[in-house]
């Protein structure tokens, strides 16, 4: 967005819109339009809102640059739908988030917000991953919205965080290209989570138990890993618990 700002993509009542600040900029038939690239300013604070709650609205999928400078964000609000995110394996604040059967291209980014969603896998492409997921907040709205946070890094190259609530299951996968990862589990429950997977695939892993987690639904932990749970911590699942470890 020129000057920074949110700018946000929707379909309203048939259209694809694109807004900034509540400003119109464009109005299209949402079957009709082609790929979108989205450019954010220099040395400002831009926000990117891609809004599914009433159709999508990229079809044809969407490219976004948050521009060199400045806190830039991205922002998915979803319904029901499965979603994968990749960060990319070489270039920090770059990555892809594939929604149904459109994708988000990003570069020049900082955190990503998503909710709504029926499932996201967060797929690591390098190998000695380092990764903390934990209860949070949402990371580009007020943080006050409870969520479960992602951050680490992949092959040694820092991936953007990604706080994700209200999605039944969220599910990280490490296995991409094995190494020795290395994944801290601080205290998970709810934020509208209800299914949580891990899956570190070989190597020699070493997965903490650092916090409690309570979830409604399953836990499920795939792991050649070292499993350490620290002292006071406790596992409430109202489902399913399948540790193979």
């Amino acid at each position: 967005p020129e000057g920074g700002g949110a700018m946000t993509v929707a379909v309203v009542g048939g259209n694809l819109e694109i807004s900034q600040d509540g400003v119109l900029l464009e109005r299209v038939p949402a079957t009709s339009a082609g790929p979108l690239t989205l450019l954010g300013s220099a040395a400002t604070d831009d926000l990117f809102v891609i809004d599914f709650s009433n159709g999508n609205p990229i079809l044809s999928g969407i490219t976004i640059d948050g521009g060199l400078g400045g806190f830039d964000s991205v922002r998915v609000i979803g319904k029901g739908q499965v979603a994968t995110y990749r960060p990319d394996a070489s270039v920090d604040g770059k990555g892809s988030i594939q929604i149904g059967s459109s994708v988000i291209h990003f570069v020049n980014l900082e955190p990503i917000d998503i909710s709504g969603l029926s499932s996201l896998k967060v797929v690591l492409p390098g190998a000695a991953d380092i990764v903390d997921i934990r209860n949070g907040f949402d990371l580009t709205g007020a943080g006050t919205t409870p969520a479960i946070v992602i951050s680490g890094t992949t092959g040694g190259i820092g991936f953007e965080r990604i706080a994700v609530w209200n999605t039944t299951t969220l599910s990280v996968d490490t296995s991409a290209v094995e190494g020795d990862d290395r994944i801290s589990l601080g205290d998970l429950s709810n934020a509208g989570i209800a299914n949580f997977i891990l899956d570190t695939g070989s190597g020699s892993d070493l997965v903490g138990l650092v916090g409690s987690i309570d979830l409604p639904g399953d836990l499920t932990l795939l792991t050649s890993a070292d499993l350490r749970q620290s002292a006071g911590t406790t596992l409430i699942v109202g489902g399913v618990t399948r540790i193979d470890a």
